[in-house]
């Protein structure tokens, strides 16, 4: 393109897996623009093997966790070696700065924010102030989008999406061949994310048990509950005495096999965290419940994916539960049967006859 002659090109990406997932819009309009450039990505090691075959991205770089010095060393070698041209920050931390600096690119672009340290804001060559588009967008794409917009880069919006490797489905055809009862082997089935790192995004669980128990009753679906490995003792919990139609999967995939598992599955119920972005950009519907937290920004777009929040005023306030107090009163105020009813709507075509 016209006055940016870039043919290496590095996204610093450090925010948590959903995060990741928006990003991928940004990858396809900066290939879009720079269709020979080499574009790479870095990440945080937690998102695994998640962008494994993402054929657009030519390396995806993992910052390792704090105190493995030996291999931030390692990372900053590999880095520039790359000899990138420019590195551009989608967040405002002071990590993503500092790794933007020792990347070695000459041009590195960030976002203005007041809020950022000093520190953070030197390790840029430009430090950029996104438009606000009206009316607000939605989907958490437009982040990234705007910074490439203000830089005077004609982009167009994706839809988010992801590619599931090969080796992802074998390794979910395993779990499902292994936890699926036999009568219910080839069988729609809904795939549940109950668990957020943050615990004022929960629902509780007694309504958990209570939505798993009619979804393979009445509904008549084999349910697979999927999460994280440190979420494993909690969900055995709340899935003793279900039965054999719920099916538990949590600790047992990695991201890419995760994304694997909610592609095949008819439809994903879960609460503001990874799984219900990754289920949307691999085209499964889903049905997101949110608290105080923002669906706007968040939730997959589309008419496939509902949100169901509580009609409060204060509702999304974008805080930490109730004044901040870890606890969400407008979480808690969903009830099972205003779930169930969506769930009627969305799942009605996918019943078993």
């Amino acid at each position: 393109m016209k006055g940016f002659n870039w043919s290496r090109i590095l996204v610093i990406q450090l925010g948590d897996i959903g995060d990741v997932v928006w990003t991928m819009p940004t990858i396809k309009a900066l290939h879009q623009v720079f269709p020979e450039a080499q574009i790479s990505i870095l990440v945080r090691e937690a998102v695994e093997d998640l962008l494994d075959s993402e054929a657009l991205l030519h390396r995806v770089f993992f910052v390792p966790s704090r105190g493995k010095g030996r291999k931030q060393i390692e990372l900053i070698y590999l880095l520039r070696k790359e000899r990138f041209d420019v590195a551009i920050d989608l967040r405002t931390g002071d990590r993503g700065g500092i790794m933007a600096r020792l990347s070695g690119a000459p041009v590195r672009i960030a976002q203005v924010c007041s809020a950022s340290s000093w520190l953070r804001n030197i390790m840029f060559t430009r430090l950029i102030t996104p438009k606000v588009l009206e009316p607000r967008p939605l989907g958490a794409s437009e982040q990234s989008l705007s910074i490439i917009r203000a830089l005077g880069i004609e982009v167009v919006s994706y839809p988010l999406s992801l590619t599931v490797s090969r080796r992802a489905e074998e390794s979910a055809e395993l779990i499902l061949m292994r936890l699926c009862p036999p009568a219910f082997t080839g069988r729609p089935f809904i795939t549940v994310s109950p668990y957020s790192r943050w615990s004022y995004k929960e629902w509780k669980d007694e309504k958990w048990r209570d939505l798993l128990a009619r979804l393979t009753d009445e509904f008549l679906f084999p349910v697979l509950v999927v999460g994280s490995p440190n979420e494993r003792k909690r969900s055995e919990g709340l899935l003793r005495g279900l039965g054999g139609a719920v099916m538990n999967a949590v600790g047992e995939t990695t991201l890419g096999t995760l994304a694997a598992l909610l592609k095949k599955s008819s439809l994903h119920i879960g609460v503001d965290s990874a799984p219900p972005i990754i289920a949307g950009a691999v085209g499964t519907p889903t049905i997101t419940l949110y608290g105080p937290s923002d669906w706007r920004d968040w939730a997959p777009v589309g008419d496939s994916h509902r949100v169901i929040h509580a009609r409060m005023p204060c509702v999304p306030c974008r805080r930490k539960g109730c004044h901040d107090q870890e606890k969400s009163p407008c979480l808690e105020a969903i009830g099972v049967e205003e779930v169930i009813e969506v769930i009627r709507e969305v799942a009605l075509p996918l019943l078993p006859t």
